[in-house]
């Protein structure tokens, strides 16, 4: 038993040895057995305490057990073989055909930064033993990205490089290798491939987009949503009309029953959808299932229209859905975009009920642009369900309309007749909203007398809830040429004016205040009631908000160098300010005879004669020493340029204040002479505009 004991040791020894070998046999000087320990021995005089000193120790104390006894090496050999066990020799790992880690690495950093398709060919064909599937994939990858191919519905011819690469036996071997392995690799590699394929222009009836979107069509459950959005995007890429129709190609079969498969998973997982761009592809694929829907029921004989259909009616339920998410989630989109937005919220218009339209009239990506084939066709629906409708949702369809200036007549009577009727349960901010477009829109439907007296009747209890919301549609009657003479009297009473003045609007509802006198004054001289106080009034109303935005898209550059050239500077004067405040956009003088007279500098004292009397033409005599030579009259002509944002949307009328700024200065007996912007789009040049304009100032004023 001792020999056996003693042969574990030597063993022991020897493994150990062989362990040192192994681990220093390419250092310069093989270690010998001896030098460990008396390497030890040294670092154990040098420090007693040292963890290779101590296990130096036990060795040696092994040893003299060794030499000792049989009984005494087994007690012993218990204790320290469960301290330290002896360590056990790990093999070294099998030779595997697959390629090492670094392998992997390497070649596929070799693959991305090839410059040239060519290159990434040669890297795959001539190491096929170092190439497994992932490098197959980046190589496509990068294929693509080098060539970057036009989509398959562009009609421009595909450059020579992109045809000589296609065509090589190297890729259509790595088209084949890809093919083979496709269900074999994971689901970023499979949508990576995929993605590939189709921006290399790969037609659905070749070998390699078949297997992919096959395999695509088994894992469609299992993509996860990013890999769903790109596999929807590059399907639809491959069906360019984005119809289906039965006439389909047989080469798109593939690609159609895909897509249906990734419309429905999609449909499902509606709402962890963020993608814009997906979102407004599935709306494509939802307008080829529409006009599918379409054609086949215009062959078809049938007494349903293609809106009553129930199909039909559930595709517009599914369009609504989407839109709302769309409008959620998009926040900047392109025009095109949008135009598709518009025709899908027009076919799913009818479907929509009062909380569906409050959800689409409330985003902001919606009221930020004019979606006007939408609110005809809503302008269509919405009298069988505007009693349906809550006063929230009518009031931001008014909102929308007047904000976009979009004079629809049916839309605006219907905005009557409902605040006709509801004018009792409304509160006034429902009231001025509901109000405000036909003012802004300068439309007068044939109920207004009655529906003015209504809104008046009821607005002379509810005049103090909200001060400013009654101040708003006071000026909406004023502009409509309505006098409520019982709320004026409220508003320019004590307590109206102690309940609005100081507050942060204060200089809105100060302007505001100044601009009702004096439609007053104008407008209504039969009034007698409570005016204005003197020192209160604004001595200038501010211009509009869209003519501060869009100041130089206006035309009121060339006409001002028009007029510089054909009669000088010193005969006209630009952004004068005449009574009772109004901002002018060019002011030229006329005398008796209608010749052309310069403008004196202090235009502004001529101007400020609010109580001035005109005469008969429209002339108007001012004290001598203000500005004019003695025994002199003085007739004023306003040049007017009307630039689109003051036209209602397509149309030629006015907006309302504008249309109540050209009524007053002519009452003050100013002369207009109005330039739209229809007639100077039309023109091409200065020396157009200079024509232009000496033909319109002949008709008024002698330019001899």
């Amino acid at each position: 038993m001792l020999t056996l004991q003693t042969g574990h040791c030597e063993r022991l020894q020897k493994t150990r040895g062989v362990r040192r070998e192994g681990t220093l046999s390419g250092c310069r000087r093989r270690e010998e057995p001896g030098d460990r320990a008396r390497l030890a021995d040294a670092e154990n005089a040098r420090n007693p305490g040292h963890e290779g000193g101590r296990i130096m120790l036990g060795v040696r104390f092994l040893r003299t057990c060794c030499r000792g006894g049989g009984a005494t090496l087994r007690g012993l050999m218990g204790v320290v073989c469960h301290h330290t066990p002896p360590p056990q020799l790990k093999a070294p790992p099998p030779k595997s055909s697959d390629s090492s880690h670094a392998t992997v690495s390497t070649m596929k950093r070799l693959i991305q930064t090839s410059g040239r398709p060519a290159q990434v060919l040669r890297w795959i064909s001539q190491n096929p033993s170092k190439v497994s599937n992932i490098h197959l994939v980046v190589a496509l990858q990068r294929i693509a990205q080098l060539l970057q191919a036009p989509p398959p519905c562009a009609r421009a011819p595909p450059p020579r490089d992109r045809k000589w690469i296609l065509g090589q036996e190297a890729f259509l071997s790595l088209c084949e290798d890809i093919t083979r392995v496709c269900d074999k690799i994971d689901n970023f590699d499979l949508v990576t491939s995929l993605n590939a394929a189709e921006s290399l222009g790969l037609r659905p009836r070749s070998p390699l987009l078949a297997a992919l979107l096959s395999e695509c069509e088994r894992r469609v459950d299992q993509f996860s949503q990013k890999h769903l959005s790109i596999v929807f995007s590059c399907v639809m890429r491959l069906n360019p009309a984005a119809e289906l129709h039965r006439d389909q190609p047989r080469d798109q079969s593939e690609a159609s029953s895909l897509l249906v498969k990734l419309a429905r998973v999609l449909e499902q997982r509606l709402e962890r959808e963020r993608d814009p761009q997906t979102l407004f592809l599935l709306l494509a694929y939802y307008r080829g299932r529409q006009r599918e829907l379409r054609s086949s029921q215009s062959e078809c004989s049938s007494e349903d229209t293609p809106t009553d259909h129930p199909q039909q009616q559930l595709i517009n339920r599914k369009i609504l859905c989407l839109v709302k998410h769309t409008l959620s989630v998009a926040v900047a989109v392109s025009d095109m975009e949008m135009a598709l937005l518009d025709e899908m919220l027009a076919a799913a218009a009818p479907e929509a009920d009062s909380c569906s339209l409050q959800q689409i009239f409330s985003s902001e990506l919606f009221h930020q642009r004019r979606q006007e084939r939408f609110l005809r066709r809503l302008t269509e629906v919405l009298p069988l369900k505007l009693h349906q409708l809550a006063p929230p949702t009518v009031s931001l369809i008014a909102k929308y309309t007047a904000r976009h200036r979009l004079r629809e007549p049916r839309l605006l009577d219907l905005l009557s007749k409902y605040l006709e009727e509801w004018a009792e349960q409304l509160q006034p901010q429902v009231i001025q909203r509901l109000l405000f477009p036909l003012s802004r829109l300068n439309y007068r439907p044939e109920n207004l007398e009655h529906l003015l007296q209504r809104v008046e009747h009821v607005m002379e209890t509810k005049a103090l809830v909200a001060p400013l919301a009654t101040l708003n549609i006071l000026m909406s009657m004023v502009q409509l040429q309505h006098c409520p003479t019982e709320l004026v009297r409220t508003v320019y009473g004590p307590d109206f004016i102690q309940r609005v003045w100081g507050g942060p609007s204060s200089v809105i509802v100060r302007r505001y205040l100044s601009v009702l006198d004096s439609a007053l004054d104008l407008d209504f001289p039969h009034y007698s009631g409570p005016r204005l106080s003197p020192d209160l009034k604004v001595q200038m109303f501010e211009p509009l908000t869209s003519d501060k935005i869009h100041r130089k898209f206006s035309y009121k550059v060339l006409v001002a160098e028009a007029l510089r050239q054909l009669i000088g500077e010193k005969f006209y004067k630009q952004d004068q300010i005449l009574a009772p405040g109004y901002y002018t956009d060019f002011l030229l003088w006329m005398d008796s005879s209608r010749r052309i007279i310069p403008v004196l500098d202090d235009a502004s004292s001529f101007d400020s004669c609010v109580g001035a009397e005109p005469e008969e033409g429209g002339a108007c005599r001012h004290h001598m020493t203000h500005c004019t030579p003695p025994n002199q009259e003085i007739r004023r002509l306003v040049l007017s340029v009307n630039d689109r944002w003051h036209y209602c949307h397509q149309s030629d009328v006015l907006i309302g204040s504008r249309d109540m700024r050209n009524r007053h200065l002519r009452l003050t007996g100013a002369e207009l002479l109005q330039l739209p912007y229809f007639e100077l789009e039309k023109l091409n040049g200065i020396e157009d505009v200079k024509k232009y304009v000496h033909q319109k100032l002949l008709r008024i004023a002698d330019l001899s």
